[in-house]
């Protein structure tokens, strides 16, 4: 147990908690948009909304939102292009900022929702982008093949 809170561990692990944190979060509201899910309003609903908002063509906009949040879900958990992943959804929670959450104050608790989480998830996105993934991730498997294959290529 105490090889866990050695310093590189915790610089190992302490991604995979940003990644399961975001994981979960955005798996979430991603399904809301693309599917439905939790009941969310699927393209069409989240499109509606988009449109309200001025981001037209809001069917487009719900496909791109839902396509970063979920598949950046699935990245990010997995630990595949993590830095690509977060940057999307950085921009992505930017965007809400911008066209809903700005005006509303910084408190979530509001009935109509400050931008205090999206800056939270901002700052776990930025995290990620300046540290990676982490040694618990594809991102790392990925990089530690390409380097045992430039060492041989460079060997011969």
């Amino acid at each position: 147990m105490r090889i866990l809170f050695t310093p590189s561990a915790r610089s190992d692990i302490a991604p995979l908690f940003l990644r399961v944190g975001l994981l979960v979060d955005f798996f979430v509201h991603g399904s809301q948009k693309l599917f439905g899910a939790f009941g969310g309003g699927g393209i069409a609903g989240t499109g509606s909304f988009f449109a309200s908002l001025g981001a037209n063509p809001g069917v487009l906009w719900a496909a791109v939102v839902g396509l970063v949040e979920f598949g950046g879900a699935i990245c990010i958990g997995l630990g595949f292009l993590t830095r690509l992943a977060a940057a999307g959804i950085a921009v992505d929670m930017t965007a809400a900022v911008a066209l809903y959450n700005w005006p509303h104050g910084f408190f979530a608790e509001t009935a109509t929702g400050g931008w205090e989480i999206n800056m939270l998830i901002i700052t776990m996105c930025l995290a990620l982008i300046f540290t990676g993934a982490g040694a618990y991730s594809l991102d790392a498997v990925v990089v530690h093949r390409w380097q045992r294959r430039v060492a041989t290529v460079a060997s011969r």
